[in-house]
């Protein structure tokens, strides 16, 4: 039940355009529901369209779904992953489209014009609910106040297949090392690049 919560300091919030973007490994496969997803990041509240989430789960398929909390507000892409296999996932919302991409291509978007996020806390590896938790690894997150280009999400997956790490966003103000655990680690700091 390992997470990381982080500040919210500066994120896009209400409507506002936004892309999210990062590397994600399972060590196991969600059980046969939603809620047992295999969580990989989120930001906003537990309320129906306040929030970002992006997890995957199954339900007789495998599914990525980018959602603004809620049965109404999920957008949901058939894909196919393995466990112990890193996959590339960004998603982009311009304040009514939400688009998801898996490994540099576009495999969805669909209309969301009520998401309203409100601001919460950023977490990788869990949801606003922290009622499941993500088991494997995240890599390279990053969060822009902006819509990403193709082009531009297609670099971020050929730079990470090529194991080239991009520059992540970074928090200044953090201390020099810290330790995850089996309770949550907090980060904070001042957001810096990419966002």
């Amino acid at each position: 039940s390992d997470y990381i919560a982080c500040g919210y300091t500066n994120l896009p919030d209400s409507n506002e355009a936004r892309s999210i973007s990062f590397w994600i490994l399972s060590d196991d496969f969600p059980q046969n529901d939603a809620f047992d997803a295999n969580q990989g990041f989120s930001y906003g509240t537990a309320t129906d369209g306040a929030a970002n989430e992006v997890y995957f789960w199954r339900s007789g398929e495998d599914y990525l779904r980018y959602s603004g909390f809620g049965a109404a507000n999920n957008l949901d892409v058939t894909v196919s992953y393995a466990v112990q296999s890193w996959y590339h996932v960004a998603t982009t919302y311009d304040g009514t489209t939400a688009s998801v991409y898996f490994n540099g291509d576009l495999v969805s978007s669909g209309a969301f014009p009520g998401w309203n996020t409100v601001l919460d806390s950023v977490l990788f590896g869990t949801y606003p609910s922290r009622l499941n938790y993500h088991q494997g690894k995240i890599d390279d997150a990053g969060i822009w106040s902006r819509v990403l280009e193709t082009c531009e999400i297609q670099d971020l997956f050929n730079a990470g297949a090529q194991g080239i790490s991009p520059t992540p966003v970074s928090y200044s103000g953090l201390n020099t090392s810290y330790l995850t655990s089996d309770s949550p680690v907090l980060l904070s700091g001042t957001p810096a690049g990419g966002v």
